[in-house]
């Protein structure tokens, strides 16, 4: 009697382990085909934004001749900056990325261009941004910066202004 209580008592294990085994291959399943037609839907590529600057001596009291521009694209999804500052005119003590706007000096938010280090145009590079740097650039609150030892506050200037690029 004892014998059969065990037998019966181990074949409800074994039932019970076959089916929360089943349940749980159906749920991995279920969710591996919901995953795979989520990131197969049209549209759901995230398209960069378009970012440019006008680089010149406007809201600076500098005088300077310099003029430069910057191009560069954004994502969302990295958070990721690359550039591309082309500048005449200027040879560069600091080229730094600001938060606010042109007439007023603002919160460092990166270094592009470190002192003592000698670039020329055109400048390529890439940048991570934090969660409040990213919502500055979006919401064109960031500038371009570039000094020089004549003007340690600034030579010229451009306002960042960011565009949602529209692939088709």
């Amino acid at each position: 009697m004892l014998m059969k209580r065990l037998n019966k008592s181990n074949r409800n294990i074994l039932k019970r382990t076959i089916l929360i085994f089943g349940l749980l291959c159906c749920i991995i399943v279920i969710i591996h085909s919901c995953r795979r037609k989520f990131e197969e839907l049209p549209g759901e590529e995230e398209s960069p934004y378009d970012i440019t600057a006008q680089v010149n001596v406007n809201n600076t009291e500098s005088g300077s001749k310099a003029s430069g521009n910057l191009f560069a694209t954004y994502t969302k999804t990295s958070r990721t900056l690359i550039y591309d500052i082309n500048f005449k005119g200027i040879q560069p003590n600091h080229i730094n990325l600001n938060q606010g706007s042109l007439i007023q000096l603002g919160r460092l938010i990166a270094n592009l261009k470190k002192e003592g280090i000698k670039f020329s145009s055109p400048l390529h590079g890439k940048l991570v941004l934090n969660i409040r740097a990213e919502k500055a650039l979006l919401s064109n609150k960031l500038y371009l910066n570039m000094s020089s030892v004549k003007f340690p506050e600034g030579e010229i200037r451009g306002q960042l202004i960011a565009h949602k690029n529209h692939q088709d």
